[in-house]
């Protein structure tokens, strides 16, 4: 008889140490309206206690065990609190790697902001697989060169095939395939062979002319607002022309990046305006040492002012005079940021058309000696213009792995190379976007001086009035349940 009594206790014992008897029991509770603990707690005996006091025994758990000591069993808002946690902790695990992403924008967006840095290579990551972009037909091709070069969109029986070749297009002078025109990066090309045609001054004359054509078509168009902007690659600088606003109220702003003081000099010959933005920065200014070649120059600069000024009839002291050290600062200020992003230039209203003019004319824009000796400036533009080649970027598909994570994991890529333009990469993400589950990863590799692009206000790849200021680089991008997040 010891044995089935001893089985009856320890029937709902061996109940409540079940996890599926413990989700019966709350679900049948909630089907019941039992009461709540506090209620529960008043009908058990003060004599069913266990080790700290807390009641083991009532109507619902079993029968009275009298002086008995078991463990205390789990109510039923703990274990709602606790299959809660569960679920949360489950849901955290499963998550997708693009939601953890704390040093991106965290509110996110349904469009993304226009980066006018250039940009060198995009690689995109996704869990779903890129091996659609292998299988482009010839009609896909043919479709999306000529959705582009019409400026029409694809055609919806197209396929997103050819949807992805229009986004790889740009326009692009000069063409010479047997030399990298884009990045230039002499100190990474070998001499190469065919440099001695470089000595052929019927060879470039005819560069030079034609060169100058193309730049002058471009130059037009983007005045008659039918191009948005184009950028200007030269072996020392870069240049950005911006078509602000639309039709008649449309206005052309230029930026240079880096910039030197010879250049500097050069514009203000010219007569040429420009605006220098690092110079109205009162904190940098005084961060700026002062150095003793500098202050022997600006001094030399001063009296040679005033000695004019006395030639001309004029008392130096009737002029408004400028405190010799303000000149000194403001001398040795300009040459530290030589070569670097903060000495990029904006130039506007009628200036912009002495900058083209000035660039047209200008024979130190070409090297003489080099790997681009004889080269013209590169131009790239979204818009066709006279000269132009269109050129489609490089892209290949394959797997990585991501070691991010607590774990590595193995990812779908999409590797696009080439002078990937502001509409390049927002064509190619509002695609990715769609066939790739509005889940992917874009990591950008830019060249560091267009980055002083940004840092003003302007218009978007297709026209429209300006809306954004002070963007940041989009340099890593994520694009999770059709939100954007970029750093």
């Amino acid at each position: 008889m010891v044995e089935p009594a001893q089985r009856t206790i320890d029937e709902p014992a061996r109940q409540w140490r079940n996890p599926k008897s413990v989700l019966l029991k709350k679900k049948k509770a909630q089907r019941t309206d039992v009461q709540s603990v506090a209620d529960l707690e008043n009908h058990c005996p003060s004599s069913m206690t266990g080790e700290n006091g807390i009641p083991i025994g009532s109507q619902v758990f079993g029968s009275p065990l009298g002086g008995l000591k078991r463990r205390s069993p789990v109510t039923l808002n703990d274990s709602t609190q606790s299959a809660k946690r569960a679920r949360e902790l489950k849901d955290i695990t499963n998550a997708p790697r693009h939601e953890q992403v704390p040093h991106l924008n965290i509110k996110g967006s349904t469009n993304l902001p226009t980066d006018w840095s250039l940009k060198t290579k995009v690689r995109f990551t996704s869990q779903a697989s890129f091996s659609w972009v292998s299988s482009m037909r010839t009609q896909d091709e043919a479709a999306g060169i000529a959705a582009y070069v019409k400026g029409t969109p694809v055609e919806t029986d197209s396929g997103a095939q050819a949807a992805f070749q229009k986004s790889l297009m740009v326009w692009m002078h000069p063409n010479l395939p047997f030399v990298q025109l884009y990045p230039r990066v002499e100190s990474k090309l070998a001499a190469p062979s065919w440099v001695g045609f470089a000595q052929c001054k019927e060879v470039l004359d005819s560069l030079r002319t034609q060169w100058c054509n193309s730049f002058r078509s471009v130059f037009q168009q983007l005045r008659a607002g039918q191009c948005p902007y184009f950028y200007l690659c030269a072996n020392n600088f870069t240049a950005l022309f911006l078509s602000t606003g639309s039709g008649k109220d449309s206005k052309v702003v230029a930026f240079l990046t880096p910039t030197t003081s010879g250049l500097r000099q050069a514009l203000t010959k010219e007569g040429i305006e420009f605006s220098f933005s690092v110079a109205s920065n009162s904190n940098h200014t005084q961060q700026v040492p002062v150095a003793h070649g500098d202050s022997d120059e600006a001094l030399e600069d001063e009296s040679a002012a005033n000695s004019w000024l006395n030639s001309m009839g004029l008392l130096t002291n009737s002029a408004p005079a400028k405190d010799p050290k303000t000149i000194i600062l403001q001398h040795s200020r300009k040459n530290k940021i030589d070569g670097q992003t903060e000495s990029v230039v904006k130039v506007e209203g009628p200036h912009v058309q002495g900058l083209f003019n000035y660039l047209l004319n200008c024979k130190v824009l070409v090297s003489t000696t080099g790997v681009y000796a004889g080269i013209p400036p590169t131009l790239l533009a979204p818009n066709a213009f006279d000269g132009a080649t269109l050129q489609s970027l490089k892209y290949k598909h394959g797997t990585v792995q991501d070691h991010s994570g607590e774990k590595s994991v193995q990812m779908q890529c999409l590797d696009v190379s080439g002078p990937l333009l502001p509409q390049n990469v927002l064509a190619l993400c509002a695609l990715l976007q769609k066939s790739q589950g509005n889940e992917f990863k874009a990591f950008a590799s830019c060249i560091e001086s267009s980055t002083a692009f940004n840092n003003h206000q302007s218009s978007d790849p297709n026209g429209s009035p300006s809306v954004a200021t002070d963007l940041s680089t989009c340099r890593e991008i994520v694009c999770h349940n059709g939100l954007y997040h970029w750093s």
